[in-house]
């Protein structure tokens, strides 16, 4: 449906829930979102369908903890993947106008893989003189390396002559484990 022009509507509804408990050294917090998330075309079928980024589930689950002049702090993010348009099982490729084309099953009909993230942080104050100070930051994003795939789409495959084409599935992957380091000075 990615080129027919036609007007609609698009709606989210849903809630969320956070809870924060903060201490002295201590800060944790527990957030959770439900939304449901569909685009309304009456001149389509289906007139109603999940938008490209309906992520009905979302949970972070983080704390932080401070002693002096560090600070450690960890956090796991969850969330459903988002909606996939397939192509057809069979004759998925037709030719109009003389050029191949994807024919495609229900929109967003199936979904990628659940995302799943932990990341641990590190950081440290000190003086450098007596108007300057400094942060050094070290962290590790995605720690257990997991492969996310953020989004899924299709291709024809260029490489083929007409009558031997093929679907290629494209899948945008996040990075896997990451580390950073930084050092601020603060003049």
């Amino acid at each position: 449906l990615q080129f027919v022009r036609t007007t609609g509507n698009y709606e989210t509804q849903g809630i969320e829930l956070i809870i924060n408990k903060k201490t002295k050294n201590w800060s944790s917090w527990l957030s959770y979102t439900y939304a449901k998330s569909d685009y309304t075309f009456d001149n389509l079928e289906p007139a109603t369908f999940p938008h490209n980024f309906d992520i009905r589930h979302q949970a972070t689950l983080a704390a932080s903890y401070s002693f002096k002049n560090f600070k450690i702090a960890s956090g796991i993010n969850w969330y459903t993947g988002r909606p996939v348009s397939l192509p057809l099982s069979r004759d998925a490729i037709v030719f109009e106008n003389g050029q191949p084309v994807i024919q495609f099953d229900r929109p967003n009909t199936a979904r990628n893989d659940d995302y799943f993230r932990a990341d641990l942080s590190v950081e440290y104050d000190f003086k450098l003189g007596a108007n300057t100070a400094a942060k050094i930051n070290a962290a590790v994003l995605n720690l257990t390396n997991q492969k996310n795939v953020l989004n899924t789409y299709f291709t024809l495959d260029s490489s083929s002559d007409t009558e031997n084409l093929q679907i290629n599935q494209v899948e945008q992957v996040s990075l896997g484990i990451t580390p950073n380091v930084s050092l601020q000075i603060l003049f």
